[in-house]
């Protein structure tokens, strides 16, 4: 995860598997940053990670996610909250990458 150029988005905590909300899954770097600024502007802490250090996500993308939650629940609470700006928004369960 790579902090976005124009704001102050936050990395995916190292080790870290929890429920998260995805603003949205891009196929490029930019157009992530991109969202993440939008999000950024309107309040929302967000952070960006590539899906390919992820086990359980689709590699190749760029997701935007908001928070850190404990439960699918209150995950899909956030999200629904979050479609109101942005129709795409779905829990998503991240598990932290392997390092070995």
């Amino acid at each position: 995860m790579r902090k976005s150029p124009w704001g102050r988005a936050t990395p995916w905590p190292a080790g870290d598997s929890s429920w998260t909300v995805d603003l949205g899954t891009e196929v490029t770097q930019v157009a992530a940053d991109f969202l993440a600024t939008l999000a950024e502007r309107d309040g929302v802490l967000v952070g960006v990670l590539e899906t390919s250090d992820h086990p359980n996500l689709t590699p190749g993308r760029w997701m935007v996610f908001a928070g850190h939650y404990e439960s699918a629940n209150l995950a899909k609470r956030a999200a629904t909250k979050a479609q109101k700006k942005y129709p795409g928004a779905r829990p998503v369960y991240v598990i932290a990458p392997s390092r070995g």
